[in-house]
């Protein structure tokens, strides 16, 4: 009977050993921004229209547009009130214009600009529709500096918005 029993526990922690070695061996899931830019993050959609922009740019003989964090912030939050207002506008429902979003982030611009773009399956898709339009194209290879991109996902319906500027 003892042998039986100590078969039993050997067994038993043979197996508790095992599951123990394979949790800890298991590597863990982690989501990371797609890429750190000037210590600021941001996501694999944002990489995808930052690149894309850039790309476009560079095959014009233009410069690429740095990331800035206060327009990061603005075009973000522009994106979320189109999202939760439902006014598809450069003003806002309450009748501000797109820069008051720049402006109450403290950037100082000399210049800036806004493209906006919703409903489209891919941040692919959206750029091509704007490169498309003459006015957002303007923006794209406009004599901008820097870049803010913000998106925001109502009941799956993609609200893209891009701040460009320039600092005073």
């Amino acid at each position: 009977m003892k042998q039986i029993t100590h078969k039993i526990i050997t067994i038993t922690l043979v197996i508790i050993i095992a599951i123990l070695v394979g949790y800890i061996l298991t590597p863990t899931k982690t989501i990371a921004p797609a890429q750190r830019i000037d210590s600021i993050s941001i996501n694999a959609d944002e990489q995808t229209v930052l690149e894309l922009g850039n790309d476009y740019r560079a095959s014009k003989q233009l410069t690429k547009l740095s990331i800035n964090s206060q327009l990061m912030k603005s075009a973000q939050a522009k994106a979320d009130d189109l999202c939760k207002s439902g006014n598809w506008s450069h003003t806002d429902s309450q009748g501000r214009e797109f820069y008051s979003f720049i402006q109450a982030t403290g950037y100082k611009y000399e210049h800036a600009g806004e493209n906006l773009a919703k409903g489209y399956a891919t941040q692919e898709l959206a750029f091509k529709a704007l490169i498309n339009s003459p006015t957002h194209l303007e923006n794209i290879v406009g004599d901008y500096k820097e870049i803010g991109i913000g998106i925001s996902d109502c009941n799956g319906q993609n609200y893209l918005v891009a701040h460009y500027g320039i600092q005073k």
